[in-house]
C-alpha cells in the first residue's frame, strides 16, 4: 500500500504531492497517539483513584459480606471481608514498614473468608499490595487453614519477573517454586474487587491479562490468561434490600469463564455483589470506613 502512495505522488502536482506527505504523516503521528496514549490514559484513570486524598486520612474501608461459598458438593453460608488501607512498604524487605527512610505507597487489600464445613472451617486470607503510583501488584501473600493442615503461597514481583513459592501439607506438593516471565502487566483473579475500582473510568470493553484465583488449600499453576472487561450502568437496582439510583455492571469474561461484579456508581465505587464462575457469590452487608483496629472491645461495631 504504501508503494502504491509513492507512485500516485509522482504523478501529482508539487502542491498536491507536499499536502499528501503532511496527510500521510499525520496518519503515522495519530497511530502513535493511539498506541502510546491509549495505556497512559489508563493509567493516568487508575492513579486518580488510587492517589485520591480519600485513602490518606488514615481510615480504611472495612467491607462484610454474606457469602455463599460450594465446598465438597455442598453450599456454604459463609462471611467474607475486604479491607482496604493505605500503608508504607518497604520494596527492598516487601513489608509494611514505618522505620525505613524512603518508604513507597502501597493499597493494602485484604480478603479474608470463614466456610464452614460439617465440624470444622475453612479459614482463609489473602493480602495484596498495590503500588500506589502505578496500580501493579508488587506481592501477594496467601494463607489457608482447616482441619486437615494449612498451605500458604507468597508472590512477588519484580521487573518483568513474577515469583511464586507454594508450601503445602499435601505430600504430593511440599514446596513449589514458579517464575513467570511477563512484560505486561498481570493482574489476579482474586484482586479483581480492587482492580475494577480503579479501571472503573476505563473504556470499556478493555482487555486485561491475569494470574488465577489462589485462595484455596491446593496448588494451582500461576498461568497468566487475558479477560475481556466490559462495564454497564444499570438504574434503579436494589441489591440486599438497599436501594442504588446508579452501580456498574462489569463482567469479566476469559478462558471460559464469566464474573459479574457489581459497583456503586458514586465515588469510590464500593463493591455490592460478585458473582462468581463457580456460583460463589458475595453480598455486601456493612461498609465502614474507620479506624477499625481500635475496634477491639467486646460489643464495638463497624461505624464511621
Amino acid at each position: 500500500m504504501l508503494l502504491n502512495a509513492r507512485i500516485i505522488l509522482r504523478e501529482v502536482p508539487a502542491a498536491d504531492m507536499s499536502r499528501e506527505k503532511s496527510i500521510i504523516i499525520l496518519f503515522f503521528v495519530f497511530l502513535c497517539l493511539l498506541i502510546f496514549l491509549g495505556p497512559l490514559k489508563i493509567q493516568a484513570s487508575g492513579r486518580h483513584f488510587l492517589n485520591n486524598s480519600y485513602w490518606d486520612n488514615g481510615k480504611a474501608e472495612f467491607q462484610t459480606y454474606n457469602a455463599v461459598i460450594e465446598k465438597y458438593g455442598y453450599t456454604r453460608d459463609s462471611e467474607t471481608k475486604i479491607i482496604l488501607v493505605k500503608e508504607p512498604f518497604d520494596l527492598l524487605r516487601q513489608v509494611k514498614s514505618l522505620t525505613v527512610s524512603e518508604p513507597i505507597d502501597v493499597i493494602k487489600m485484604n480478603y479474608i473468608q470463614s466456610v464452614p464445613v460439617g465440624v470444622y472451617e475453612y479459614n482463609q486470607m489473602a493480602s495484596i499490595f498495590f503500588e500506589r503510583s502505578s496500580g501493579r501488584i508488587l506481592k501477594y501473600s496467601m494463607s489457608s487453614q482447616d482441619g486437615c493442615g494449612h498451605s500458604y503461597m507468597q508472590y512477588t514481583h519484580i521487573g518483568e519477573k513474577h515469583h511464586f513459592i507454594f508450601y503445602s501439607y499435601f505430600d504430593d506438593e511440599g514446596e513449589i517454586k514458579r517464575t513467570i516471565t511477563e512484560s505486561d502487566p498481570v493482574y489476579f483473579y482474586d484482586a479483581l474487587p480492587l482492580i475494577l475500582r480503579f479501571r472503573i473510568n476505563d473504556m470499556s470493553p478493555y482487555r486485561v491479562k491475569i494470574f488465577p484465583g489462589f485462595i484455596r488449600n491446593k496448588f494451582t499453576e500461576p498461568i497468566p490468561y487475558e479477560v475481556r472487561v466490559k462495564k454497564t450502568v444499570l438504574n434503579n437496582v436494589t441489591f440486599n434490600n438497599v436501594f442504588y439510583e446508579s452501580v456498574y455492571s462489569v463482567v469479566v469474561n476469559g478462558d471460559g469463564k464469566r464474573d459479574t461484579l457489581y459497583f456503586n456508581y458514586v465515588y469510590p465505587h464500593r463493591l455490592i455483589k460478585w458473582k462468581k464462575n463457580n456460583n460463589d457469590e458475595l453480598n455486601l452487608d456493612k461498609s465502614s470506613f474507620t479506624y477499625y483496629w481500635e475496634k477491639i472491645k467486646p460489643g464495638d461495631d463497624l461505624k464511621d
